[in-house]
């Protein structure tokens, strides 16, 4: 898991230096404590971001859908934490994907962190920073979505990502397993899939159902409005992969699936 603080530019310009300090160390408390609280490893803080992974070093058999539940829980307390201080509110992108890490004691012979490495750490960086094509906070590769199938996700196309041959699937998280089985998840998660596979097949968005998709999304999560506002200008996230673009298997990971960390 890669998680920033989205904007975070402009943000710093409009505060003094040790109110900035202040904010990080506030933020990431809360966030981390998230993290933390569904069994996770916190790797590093790198300037407005966090790095974390599940799985190590301990290994954990629910170790996907333990940092999904993490992400939603920071999403939470984001929502807390812009109530309660009085600074500029803030926004996070989260980005989490599942493979095989190199997970260790990384450095120099007198200074080194415990860390992973490897494509499925670069990976679930590039997607944190993808949340922005998307304009949704949450965003999971496939590998990662497929061990969260009880939870409510959404699809969000194949996206293009810095540094990888081929494009990769991807979804959005909106909620947890209570979430997914509500008749007002279910009856959005059957239109966005009319949505998308319309979509997929003209290159035209049903700007009705895109309408209809967007009214009963913001009743659910509100941060849908974006998510559906953009998604008129993604064709190509969405595009039939074939013979005028990248192969069906395009989209796979490169990395194995469920492995030592998420």
């Amino acid at each position: 898991m890669f998680c920033d603080i989205r904007n975070f530019t402009p943000l710093s310009e409009g505060i003094k230096a040790d109110a900035m300090v202040k904010l990080l160390n506030n933020l990431f408390t809360k966030l981390g404590g998230q993290i933390l609280d569904r069994n996770g490893t916190i790797d590093k803080f790198i300037g407005d971001a966090v790095m974390a992974f599940w799985n190590a070093p301990v290994e954990v058999d629910n170790h996907r859908e333990l940092a999904a539940m993490a992400a939603l829980d920071m999403r939470r307390a984001l929502v807390s934490f812009n109530s309660e201080d009085d600074h500029p509110p803030v926004a996070v992108a989260i980005g989490i994907n599942a493979g095989i890490a190199c997970v260790g004691n990384i450095g120099s012979r007198d200074r080194f962190n415990y860390s992973a490495i490897g494509d499925t750490v670069n990976v679930a960086a590039r997607i944190e920073a993808a949340c922005r094509q998307v304009e949704y906070d949450i965003l999971l590769t496939d590998t990662m979505a497929e061990g969260v199938t009880h939870m409510a996700t959404l699809a969000s196309g194949n996206l293009v990502l810095k540094g990888k041959s081929s494009r990769l699937a991807t979804a959005i998280l909106v909620g947890d397993e209570r979430l997914a089985t509500t008749a007002d998840f279910r009856r959005l998660a059957e239109m966005h899939e009319k949505l998308v596979s319309g979509f997929a097949q003209s290159g035209n968005i049903d700007q009705e159902l895109r309408e209809a998709c967007l009214k009963l999304g913001v009743q659910i999560e509100p941060g849908l409005r974006a998510f559906y506002e953009k998604i008129a200008q993604r064709a190509a996230d969405f595009a039939v992969q074939g013979a005028d673009g990248p192969g069906e298997d395009d989209h796979a990971m490169t990395t194995g699936k469920g492995g030592k960390a998420g």
